[in-house]
């Protein structure tokens, strides 16, 4: 489910598949590697952009499913260290096709725990 609305397994697929191809072309794609000119240093790029992406997910922790505080900074953790993992898979691979590979199989991984 998906803010309450029950999905079937090509529709999850489906949203993972279009949610990481968006976020991981934003993230990864761009604000990673601009950061990265930026700051020369992988770590500290990897960093920024865990910290931005964890931000991004704020709403949908409180909104869509309604986490409280101590769920929040588990949420928020979780969201930063896949963030942190993808922007590395891009620092390496040169290729934004990897963070959307990880970040798809991420999603559906925890979409299919979840029901």
């Amino acid at each position: 489910t998906i803010g309450g609305v029950a999905l079937n397994m090509g529709e999850i697929m489906g949203v993972g598949l279009i949610t990481a191809i968006c976020e991981e072309l934003v993230f990864s794609g761009y604000i990673f590697q601009s950061i990265l000119q930026k700051v020369k240093k992988i770590e500290k790029a990897m960093m920024i952009t865990a910290v931005m992406f964890a931000a991004i997910h704020i709403p949908i922790g409180l909104f869509v499913y309604g986490y409280g505080a101590g769920q929040m900074v588990g949420f928020l953790a979780v969201v930063g260290l896949l963030s942190a993992a993808n922007a590395y898979l891009m620092g390496r691979t040169r290729n934004v096709l990897a963070p959307i590979l990880s970040h798809f199989m991420w999603l559906t991984v925890v979409s299919l725990l979840a029901r």
